[in-house]
Order: C-alpha cells, then structure tokens, then sequence
C-alpha cells in the first residue's frame, strides 16, 4: 500500500495532467478570438456606465458646436440675403413675391458687379462652413444612433440634414444661379423647432447621472 501511495499520489501535478488535444486547443483559440473582436467592434458596451455617458456629452457638445456654427453663419448670410433682394428690387423695380432661391435663379444674369461680389459672398457661406458643419453633425448622428432615442428632435434634425445634403450634392453644386439652399416646411423636414432646448437640458440631465455614478465607484 505505501509503494502504490509513493508512486501514484506523489507523483508531480504535470506528470499526471495531460495536455489538451490539438481541437479542443483550436476551439479554445477560436472562442479567445471572437471575444477579442467582440470587444472591439463594441467597446462602449465592456466601458462603465459613466465612461458611456461621458462618451455621448462628449458627443452632444460637439453637435452643440456645430449647430452654433451653423447658427451664426445663417443669421450672417441672412443680412446679406436682405440687402441684396432690397438692392435688386429697388434697380429692377421687382415686386414680385417669389422665395429667395427663385428670385437669385430668375435675376442672376442681371446682377452687376457689386450684386454678383455680395451673391458670391452669400453662395460661400453655403458652399463653406454651412456644409462643412452640417456634414459633421450627420456623421456624428450616423455613428451614434443610440442618441436618437435619448433626444427625440435629433431624428428630425437627421431628416433635415440628409435632405439638405442631398439638395447640395444633386442641385446646388451644379447651378451656380443658387447661392441659397433651404430645406423646410415644402420639403416636409424643417429645421427642428425646440432642439437646442432639448440638447441643453439633455447636457444638464446627463451631467447629473454622470456625477451620481462617479461618486458610486
């Protein structure tokens, strides 16, 4: 019995436990890669609820910049507008009621000098930080859909911006007549009334859940 004992129960623990067959290596290996992509293709879901939230204000201050600048450019391009429909109105004696895009495409090739300079001025604007802006809000928009549900009017503000963009890459590049685009109420996707308000009390709704689960860690 104290021979069986000093042969067997002694023994070393790597004398007697087997390495794994070649397939159960292969399986394991296979399971460790579709964890590690799975932790890549979602990192917010592995991060703490904190990290998420601190993500998405980071997120919707950046759309808050955006719409800032999108903000002052069109109040800017719109005291110009002004000007020149008053300006041509008064030197062709036009008294007609057609909306500002149509008016522009009607009379461009009876712009003067100082008309074409301010049309050309106003068409920058569009061309330069109003498409650059509204461009970085949909992409942000489209690589975070989970802020749709969190701020309703961002799904209409997403319609708005898809439909302008469309307009600007089908219509407004080609025709140099335009140095305005709108989408609104005749295109069924105006600017969402109330966002800025929703974002605001968003930002300050998330700060708090933010403190609250910091001070629990």
């Amino acid at each position: 019995m104290e021979r069986l004992r000093n042969k067997f129960l002694n023994a070393p623990v790597d004398a007697v436990v087997h390495q794994a067959s070649s397939s159960a290596q292969q399986a394991a290996t296979e399971q460790k890669d579709k964890a590690a992509r799975a932790l890549a293709d979602n990192p917010a879901d592995n991060l703490p609820r904190s990290a998420v939230q601190m993500e998405a204000t980071t997120v919707v201050k950046a759309i808050q910049r955006e719409l800032s600048i999108t903000r002052r450019t069109f109040t800017a391009q719109a005291r110009r507008r002004d000007d020149l429909v008053a300006t041509l109105r008064r030197r062709l004696h036009e008294k007609s009621s057609l909306e500002f895009e149509k008016l522009f495409f009607r009379y461009y090739e009876k712009l003067n000098a100082e008309e074409r300079f301010e049309f050309d001025q106003i068409r920058a604007m569009t061309e330069g930080p109003l498409y650059d802006s509204n461009c970085k809000i949909l992409n942000l928009l489209e690589k975070h859909t989970d802020l749709l549900d969190q701020i309703p009017t961002l799904l209409e503000l997403r319609l708005h911006l898809k439909l302008w963009l469309n307009k600007f890459d089908g219509v407004f590049r080609g025709t140099p007549q335009m140095c305005l685009l709108y989408t609104g109420v005749e295109d069924g996707a105006p600017f969402p009334s109330g966002l800025d308000c929703e974002i605001d009390e968003w930002l300050r709704r998330n700060a708090r859940l933010v403190g609250d689960n910091s001070s629990k860690v």
